[in-house]
């Protein structure tokens, strides 16, 4: 019997390291396993889903609110004889978490990068000798995410694997949330999912929106996610007239029913490790149009369109425009996805057993 701790260095919300967690993790039916979980600021609706499932979970303060008390209060943690810790993050401040359980004499210490850059690079330089130093395994969302982690390292790829049934096309779950939503049969309807943040690019998104609106008057924007700069943006939208035709959906849990609703999945990131929504859109057979920053891997279909960030919010309008007019259909196009998406290793029943294998090694 083997146990497992499974830490994530950031915020426990909607976010796709969390998505990760609970793909992989909850479902674990090994009896050569127990897995527990250590994460700040967890969200209320993941704290029920906890509790619902009677996994064993440690609430942390916040690493930057009370650092002290997140370093004790994991120190802590760590004394209960755990054989893995597995570590989720998007840089090499991973390495205080590793290190720590490298001093509790833990032989084998998980890294998982989840990103291909981060917010504070010159910490990332000073930690990266004792990142190097106190995991045993590596882990990477993407290529371009364990070269920018690991350097010249071996690291084994861990696919943002999804369950393909749930994200298959439906037409009554498209019927269903267009309804909740108030959106007519006849309005196009473009979405995206993730944070208000810098990487996630809305302000660009929105002016899109702006320019495909004018075209298109009877289209709206979905808008699922919450984050620092949501305010921001809605006064942005607000400022265009667009508060009619943008529908800001807060934080929740039927993406694939809302991705059903929609038409066209734009997604204009600065940067990103992957991107599982992208996996998830595409296998709800939506249309994708994406940042040239997003690596390749996440190219699974032939209706993906690469677009450079550097390119004009006129370039961007013309690409999701030509998108749009290019009917699918999106059953087929589901069907025909879900199974090039299980090709490239990302189905979650296939995949979570290359994770078990690895905690059981």
């Amino acid at each position: 019997m083997k146990k497992v701790l499974v830490i994530n260095t950031n915020h426990y919300d909607y976010t796709g390291i969390v998505s990760f967690i609970r793909n992989y993790c909850y479902a674990v039916n090994d009896n050569n396993l127990i897995i527990e979980y250590a994460a700040f600021e967890i969200h209320d609706q993941f704290r029920n889903e906890l509790d619902e499932l009677k996994l064993t979970y440690y609430e942390i303060p916040g690493k930057k609110r009370s650092p002290y008390k997140y370093y004790l209060t994991l120190n802590k943690i760590l004394k209960n004889n755990y054989d893995v810790v597995h570590v989720h993050g998007n840089s090499s401040l991973m390495a205080i978490e590793l290190f720590l359980a490298r001093l509790h004499g833990i032989k084998k210490r998980i890294a998982h990068c989840h990103n291909t850059t981060c917010e504070h690079m010159m910490l990332n330089r000073i930690l990266r000798p004792l990142f190097i130093f106190s995991c045993t395994d590596r882990l990477a969302c993407s290529i371009d995410s364990g070269k920018w982690m690991y350097g010249n390292n071996s690291f084994v790829v861990m696919t943002n694997a999804i369950d393909l049934g749930k994200f298959s096309f439906n037409e009554n779950k498209r019927y269903n949330i267009r309804k909740e939503l108030n959106i007519l049969e006849n309005e196009i309807v473009l979405g995206h999912v993730g944070h208000f943040n810098e990487q996630k690019n809305h302000n660009f998104l929105v002016n899109i929106f702006a320019q495909f609106h004018k075209k298109h008057p009877h289209s709206k924007l979905l808008l699922v996610g919450g984050g620092v700069l949501e305010n921001e943006i809605r006064t942005k939208v607000n400022d265009l007239q667009l508060t009619d035709s943008v529908i800001f959906l807060g934080k929740r849990n039927d993406i694939e029913n809302i991705m059903c609703g929609m038409d066209c999945f734009v997604f204009p990131s600065k940067w990103e490790g992957l991107g599982i929504v992208l996996i998830e859109a595409q296998a709800t057979g939506l249309p994708c149009c994406v940042s040239s920053k997003v690596p390749e891997e996440a190219q699974m279909t032939s209706a993906y369109y690469r677009i450079d960030l550097k390119n004009s919010v006129d370039d961007w309008f013309e690409v999701v425009d030509l998108t749009i007019n290019n009917k699918h259909d999106r059953k087929e196009l589901s069907t025909e996805n879900s199974i090039e998406v299980e090709k490239r290793g990302y189905s979650i029943q296939l995949e979570r057993k290359k994770l078990v294998n690895i905690y059981l090694q």
